[in-house]
């Protein structure tokens, strides 16, 4: 009998490599109050104080996408991670070209972002 012995990955793992930020709920809400309210009345929605999560998590994966970022968050878990995934990086790009248009999305987007803030981010988790 053979036993693999390498990393193997299945439905029920998730990773994010990127070069980007982290930041938490409510430093994120503060940000993007209005736009976050705005959305909501758009959507109809009377969001209950259980439903929270899952609304703003919405929102800001569709926010942010606009601006071709994702963002990653684990439920339960205050921490956020946006960024521009390492394998959107173009074959003649320079690493400091990439992390310039991390920061520029991330600006258009309307968070006041330096470049000596972004940062590698590599994450993995299992969903159980």
């Amino acid at each position: 009998m053979r036993v693999k012995c390498d990393f193997v990955t299945n439905s029920s793992s998730s990773s994010f490599i990127a070069w980007g930020i982290w930041t938490d709920e409510d430093t994120l809400k503060k940000q993007l109050k209005k736009k976050f309210d705005i959305y909501k009345r758009k959507q109809n929605w009377i969001v209950s104080k259980n439903d929270e999560f899952e609304a703003f998590t919405e929102f800001i994966n569709e926010y942010f996408d606009k601006n071709s970022l994702e963002t990653k968050r684990r439920f339960g878990y205050n921490d956020i991670l946006i960024g521009k995934l390492v394998t959107k990086m173009r074959d003649n790009e320079t690493l400091l070209d990439f992390k310039i248009g991390v920061v520029n999305s991330l600006r258009e987007s309307g968070l006041d972002i330096k470049l000596e803030e972004i940062q590698f981010i590599e994450e993995y988790w299992i969903d159980s």
